[in-house]
């Protein structure tokens, strides 16, 4: 529905059982046989920048360290290594934000900040842990631009790593279903972790300042999900899950060139909405279960 007025002329996208690892459904292109915009390139592994679709799993490192969802961290100016200095989308600052809103609002600077704290080559290790094989530089490559995303990765990947997060910090290969594992399973993040994040990103008054609150991630159902956008408007992701599968769509251009003003929540999400739409009437869902010894205060 965007189409040539904000240059889009591609997109991919995926679905994943998380029971098994199994495909489910898999679109490379918007079109094979549209030659003009490079329709055979398969977008599910074709390597782009994530953006934010990578903080969730930042966080989950965080929390693992014993970071509460809700601690303060500061989002003020900040200037990392090489003076660079990272801005938030909305090119303002927020204070002190609670790490619930930091993250469901996906703020650049406190990601800056926690990726500072928690060690970025602890965070290259973390992201190995889900699955994300292409991040094969150094840590010292990537920089702080790793906690926003400024590495490449593939959607097949990015949906694989939320997957793990929606059946509780397990990793699973996935896998067409006729095919054999690649891999064994191994745990990415503890349960707790994963259910922490879990909630926050299905939190729609958490990201309500940042989203509005009849975003398209406002669903009738349980829906944990998260947006990405390129600095340059390359690249626009919307990844989200249910306890029974994991969805993700990726638009943009083959070629590389900018898409018009388009984000993450306007580009990709709306077509991430009718997925999980289809997918929740074809396979139905469940309720995010909260493991022991959690608890609301």
């Amino acid at each position: 529905a965007l189409g040539s007025s904000h240059h889009i002329a591609n997109g991919a996208a995926l679905v994943i059982d998380n029971a098994t690892g199994g495909i489910i459904a898999c679109a490379g292109s918007h079109d094979f046989f549209d030659t003009a915009n490079a329709g055979q390139v398969d977008g599910v592994t074709a390597l782009r920048q994530p953006g934010s679709a990578l903080k969730p799993f930042l966080y989950a490192l965080a929390m693992s360290k014993g970071a509460k969802p809700s601690d303060l961290i500061e989002d003020a100016p900040i200037y990392a290594a090489g003076g660079h200095a990272p801005l938030n989308y909305d090119k303002t600052y927020h204070g002190l934000v609670r790490l619930r809103e930091a993250l469901a609002c996906s703020y650049n600077i406190p990601a800056v900040r926690l990726a500072v704290k928690t060690g970025l080559a602890a965070f290259l290790a973390k992201l190995k842990d889900f699955g994300f094989d292409s991040l094969d530089k150094p840590a010292e490559f990537y920089g702080e631009g790793l906690a926003l995303g400024n590495g490449e990765v593939t959607l097949l990947e990015l949906v694989n790593a939320y997957a793990a997060l929606g059946r509780g910090g397990v990793w699973l290969p996935a896998r067409f279903e006729m095919e054999s594992p690649a891999a064994p399973a191994r745990r990415a993040i503890g349960r707790s972790e994963a259910y922490l994040i879990t909630d926050i990103i299905s939190d729609n008054s958490a990201r309500a300042p940042a989203f509005g609150i009849n975003s398209a991630f406002n669903l009738p159902f349980d829906f944990a999900a998260k947006t990405g956008t390129t600095k340059d408007y390359r690249d626009n992701w919307a990844v989200g899950y249910t306890p029974e599968w994991t969805a993700g769509v990726w638009v943009g251009n083959f070629d590389g060139s900018s898409m018009r003003r388009v984000s993450g929540i306007s580009g990709a999400a709306p077509a991430l909405k009718e997925i999980a739409l289809a997918m929740e009437k074809l396979y139905g869902s469940t309720p995010l279960k909260r493991p022991p010894g959690i608890r609301t205060v």
